[in-house]
């Protein structure tokens, strides 16, 4: 887990944030990811982010259970999302070569829940392009 930690760290030390609205959002993204292992075992098990990523079934499953399997997963997570690395792999599905780009709107809106525990308002869904949840 420090191997993994350090790359995490080396990250975090390179500022990848941004500025703006923007970086809090990414911020409490990658903190929830690192540090808040029940809520991010919620994120991935209960959202569409399953539906989204290849995450190997017997993966998921020990997932419900072993912390450290959150733990690896939400560095993962980070890595794909402040860097772009192919840390996680898109699920293939029907009508394009990933679901990823397919459910952007759907991550974006499961992404928001998980930082603010609500629902996206409808201004927020208009601003970042998205529609009305289902």
């Amino acid at each position: 887990m420090n191997d993994l930690w350090v790359d995490i760290d080396t990250i975090f030390r390179a500022n990848p944030w941004g500025n703006g609205q923007a970086a809090g959002k990414k911020l409490r993204m990658a903190f929830m990811a690192c540090f808040d292992v029940d809520q991010f075992r919620h994120f991935v098990l209960k959202s569409s982010f399953m539906s989204t990523f290849d995450v190997p079934g017997e993966r998921a499953e020990n997932m419900k259970t072993d912390d450290v399997e959150v733990m690896k997963l939400g560095f993962e997570w980070v890595q794909f999302f402040l860097t772009g690395q192919p840390t996680l792999a898109p699920r293939k599905g029907e009508g394009g070569p990933s679901l990823l780009f397919d459910n952007r709107r759907a991550m974006y809106v499961t992404i928001q829940k998980a930082m603010h525990g609500k629902s996206v308002s409808l201004k927020a869904q208009a601003e970042h392009g998205v529609g009305s949840e289902e």
